[in-house]
């Protein structure tokens, strides 16, 4: 027989809801939407030095990172170094373009995976969610867009 320790058990998943619950992504949702969401992710590890998302080909998911550190290198410049709470492979949610960086983990990294067709499934029966998941993923996007324009900036 397998002993499994059910504190511990409830304890992790816990944990991963909580961090899910701690993003800024997720900061509009109701209570279901998040159960409804934290029931559609896939835990996902990566070593260091593994690329999560390359350059210029399709990705169909969005990645969450919980623990650990992504480097975002753009024509084998690094860009932006991304840590807990951060996503990558946004873009690809929302169109069917090659990825404009390469992310490789720049730290063992702990991290949801959502796949596109579950996203869009889930998107498409809670049209509350698809809202503020949106208005999230522009926000993410335009800071974004704002920071690489200061950076350009200064140089």
């Amino acid at each position: 027989t397998v002993e499994v320790d059910l504190e511990t058990a409830v304890v992790g998943t816990l944990d991963g809801f909580e961090h899910l619950k701690a993003l800024s992504l997720t900061r509009d949702f109701s209570l279901d939407d998040l159960r409804l969401l934290y029931g559609h992710l896939e835990p996902i590890e990566f070593d260091a030095g593994r690329i999560v998302v390359p350059e210029g080909l399709p990705v169909a998911a969005l990645f969450i990172v919980r623990h650990g550190e992504l480097d975002v290198i753009v024509g084998g410049k690094q860009v932006a170094r991304l840590g807990p709470g951060t996503c990558v492979g946004e873009m690809s949610l929302v169109d069917e373009g090659p990825t404009s960086a390469e992310v490789r983990a720049a730290t063992p990294v702990e991290a949801f995976r959502l796949e596109k067709e579950r996203f869009h499934h889930l998107l498409g029966t809670r049209p509350a969610l698809a809202l503020s998941f949106y208005r999230a993923l522009v926000e993410t996007l335009v800071g974004r867009l704002r920071k690489q324009n200061e950076s350009i900036r200064k140089s």
